[in-house]
């Protein structure tokens, strides 16, 4: 697989403010695939657990060659690492003692590999941060847990050590997090090259898909015009949280300021993620105002500091951590979107978490519940304008949202109709509502790879749609034989 950016669609340039970073050339549809690529090094999160470094599952002997590299007893690893750790005169236990090395000795092997000269030169032009990150906590961690067992193993030299916590940097600051092949919940980071040259928005115009071969694909997500910016949202898992939330991810693991139109928008793109119900005038919304670094509402104009705010952030956020069932869950939404608002993301986090407990309570019960199928349809209105906005076009969390959205609609219209609630033609609206929201759920799933879990959920969606397209087909007969 060539791990170039598809048919002259893009290109990479520089400036002196950004760096390298990718344009279109062309015009570019959603949906136009533009860079398939493979990780060019894999390694774990540091401080993981003991793996198989094949396949990162649970670790069961010493390869039987090298009597270094902790293997599961289905797998066998590179021949190149398996050489090198074989010639390198380490000690039988050194990865089980220090597996936190295994990335760094990685990016050694690689330097080391005449047949990837290309690929580490490549690597090598890829930004570590060093200069951010010296004398920092993950700096001393890299410096005690990688770079002086190599030294002590004589794997490196002290004048080399440098150059350990720029691999390590590379790796932190670039890397994809990827998942096994049975897709479990394994801490793998894979290196992208090509992938990591996006620029980041909060509001990206790419969707990224990995499958179990570790094949990373990138789709342009909405309509591109030639020569705008290709962007990745590298805060895409924290999408309905805050600016500063994001910002702060942004600051600890990407070492830059976020200054996109999201987070120079006190209102979030009209989303008030962040914003907060005014206590003195209880018309306005608290914002915060980029310039003074404080808050203010935007009615009466009364200022709180950003200290003010934290600390009304912190006593909600302690009061909803152990909040695990529905009741305490509505009570607390209840009384959080008064003080908060109803759309602030914590209020949103809750929202989640409700939808997800009524989900597989609904999932377990062998009868209807309209009750909770009605409040999981509440919750997805609410929820889901805000994700349109801050993800247009082709986005994973708006296919799955969508798709919670339009089988709840549909179980209940169908439950609806057999008590007699609803007329035939009522019905057919709903169901046919349902039609459209879970088309517009499946076009998304489709750029998902089979094998993955988003990608099953697209067959389950597409047979929940055959069975509402019937049942629709069946309502509109008994319309035309005169049985309403």
């Amino acid at each position: 697989m060539m791990n170039e950016f598809k048919n002259g669609k893009c290109d990479v340039v520089s400036s002196s403010d950004i760096g390298r970073y990718v344009v279109a050339v062309k015009p570019l549809k959603q949906g136009d695939l533009l860079l398939c690529e493979q990780p060019v090094i894999i390694g774990l999160n540091w401080g993981s657990d003991l793996r198989c470094l094949a396949c990162y599952k649970g670790f069961s002997q010493l390869c039987n060659k090298c009597q270094l590299a902790p293997l599961c007893c289905d797998c066998e690893h590179e021949p190149f690492e398996c050489n090198f750790l074989a010639t390198a005169s380490l000690p039988k236990n050194f990865l089980i003692d220090n597996f936190d090395v295994v990335t760094a000795l990685r990016f050694i092997m690689l330097s080391r590999d005449p047949s990837k000269k290309q690929i580490y030169e490549e690597v090598m032009r890829m930004e570590s941060h060093c200069a951010q990150r010296c004398g920092t906590p993950i700096w001393i961690t890299h410096e005690n847990c990688v770079t002086k067992p190599l030294k002590l193993a004589n794997v490196i030299g002290e004048e080399d050590a440098a150059m350990i916590q720029k691999y390590c940097g590379i790796m932190d600051v670039n890397a994809f997090e990827i998942r096994s092949e049975t897709f479990e919940e394994v801490p793998i980071r894979g290196l992208y090259p090509k992938a990591a040259l996006l620029s980041h928005d909060c509001v990206g115009n790419t969707f990224i898909s990995l499958d179990e071969t570790r094949s990373l694909r990138i789709y342009s997500s909405v309509d591109i015009d030639a020569g705008k910016t290709i962007y990745n949202n590298y805060t895409f898992a924290l999408v309905l949280s805050g600016t500063e939330v994001r910002r702060q991810h942004l600051k600890e693991g990407k070492y830059f300021h976020c200054k996109c139109s999201r987070c120079m928008d006190p209102t979030e793109l009209q989303t008030n993620l962040s914003s907060l119900n005014c206590q003195c005038c209880e018309k306005g919304l608290i914002l915060y105002q980029e310039m003074s670094e404080n808050w203010q509402c935007n009615v009466c104009k009364t200022s709180q500091t950003t200290q003010e705010i934290n600390g009304i952030l912190t006593a909600a956020t302690s009061k909803m951590v152990e909040i695990t069932t529905v009741e305490n869950l509505e009570q607390a939404i209840s009384i959080q979107s008064k003080l908060l608002n109803p759309n602030h993301y914590l209020v949103i986090d809750m929202k989640q978490r409700l939808a997800s407990i009524l989900r597989n309570i609904c999932d377990r019960s062998m009868v209807p519940q309209p009750k909770m199928l009605r409040r999981k349809i509440e919750l997805c209105e609410d929820i889901l304008p805000i994700i349109r906005i801050l993800q247009p076009g082709i986005a994973r969390l708006k296919a799955i949202a969508l798709f919670e959205y339009f089988n709840s609609k549909a179980e209940l219209t169908i439950h609806e109709m057999n008590d007699q609630k609803l007329s035939i033609s009522e019905g057919i609206a709903k169901l046919a509502s349902a039609e459209q929201l879970a088309t517009e759920s499946i076009k998304m799933l489709l750029y998902e790879p089979k094998s993955t879990p988003e990608g099953h959920l697209a067959k389950i969606a597409m047979l929940k749609l055959k069975s509402i397209r019937e049942n629709i087909s069946l309502f509109r007969n008994m319309l035309d034989d005169g049985r309403a």
